[in-house]
């Protein structure tokens, strides 16, 4: 896979919870918006962005004493502004030549209008139907439990819609999780909705929508995106490999908050997969561990199966794409309760 474009781009998200403050001014939770996608426990959770797991954390360290001291507390906190740099009009960076030299070499600014999105390798993955399995573990290696989201984390499925159109993307999320188990609910037997806990398990959804603003032409920084993530958080995405993964990393004052790699493949049948693991870290010490397993399907395979996991989950049409992520834990979506609202999310992608 190669870049057909060599140019850098500052990218805008939107979250499906923040629409109002987006209105006012142009801006990507599951435990932090999920971020993914955890940027959802969810993502984004889209390629580059934030796992879902990490946005469902984000939010209890939002309201951390020395988190709140250091933070601006401004418009972006329930935004995620991701930029490519390009910090002047004209972008300077060192080369070194094939001698072992270096040249400094400016580079113009161009108008991001122009940016086409499906340019760029990891963005032409990025549409059409994804099914993933996901795990998420302790700083144990143990499954993850949630005091507010009482579902099993060891084994759970996400249903992702992506679509690039010129320099915008969009994403929809739909994540099922299988009921608790027995054992974790004779201690807690929370449930949000109406379901029983051990019996019925549950869903979430999560939505993104970026488009590039700003382009630069320096080639050696092609498709590189960095910027502020729930106003307290420092994002930056670098492309590497053979054209075929990313590493996404988020610093929380200066810390390194999560490490994300997300490696693209292709199966000798053809099957296009999508890989990512999450490191999470809190002062240095590594404290949680996600991994997504996706693979891309036509329309009709992902909705057969988007059913069939609702019936295997036990989910409730009442709970079936009702919640999501939101300011101070888990909100109710408006949508219409039930398959039909899923798929109305989904296709709004």
């Amino acid at each position: 896979m190669k870049f057909t474009q060599n140019v850098i781009v500052t990218l805008i998200a939107i979250t499906a919870g923040n629409r109002a403050a987006a209105a006012a001014s142009p801006i990507e939770d599951h435990e932090v918006m999920q971020l993914h996608a955890r940027i959802a426990d969810a993502p984004i959770h889209h390629v580059g962005g934030p796992s879902m797991d990490f946005v469902g954390n984000v939010n209890q360290y939002r309201d951390r004493d020395d988190v709140k001291s250091n933070s601006n507390n401004n418009d972006e906190e329930q935004q995620h502004s991701r930029k490519l740099k390009s910090p002047t009009s004209k972008a300077q960076v060192s080369k070194t030549s094939k001698g072992g030299a270096t040249a400094s070499q400016c580079y113009e600014d161009c108008d991001p209008s122009t940016v086409n999105l499906a340019d760029f390798p990891q963005w032409q993955e990025e549409e059409g139907y994804w099914i993933g399995e996901y795990s998420f573990y302790g700083a144990d290696a143990l499954p993850f439990t949630s005091a507010t989201w009482n579902y099993r984390y060891d084994q759970y499925r996400g249903f992702i819609t992506g679509n690039v159109k010129g320099n915008a993307y969009r994403q929809r999320n739909v994540f099922l999780y299988p009921p608790q188990n027995a054992d974790v609910c004779a201690s807690n037997d929370s449930v949000v909705g109406t379901g029983t806990c051990g019996t019925n398990g549950n869903t979430k959804i999560f939505a993104a929508d970026q488009s590039a603003t700003t382009c630069n032409t320096n080639p050696a920084r092609g498709g590189e995106i960095e910027g502020p993530f729930a106003g307290i958080f420092d994002t930056k995405t670098e492309l590497i490999g053979a054209d075929n993964a990313l590493l996404y990393q988020v610093f929380l004052q200066g810390s390194l908050f999560q490490s994300q790699l997300t490696t693209l493949s292709e199966t000798p049948a053809g099957e296009i997969r999508r890989t990512r693991s999450a490191q999470s870290f809190f002062q240095g010490m590594p404290n949680s561990l996600s991994f997504y397993r996706e693979r891309k399907v036509d329309k009709a395979t992902f909705y057969a199966e988007l059913a069939q996991t609702i019936t295997d989950y036990n989910i409730q049409a009442s709970d079936t794409c009702t919640w999501q992520d939101g300011a101070g834990g888990v909100v109710d979506t408006g949508l219409e309760a039930g398959i039909n609202g899923c798929t109305a999310h989904l296709e709004t992608s």
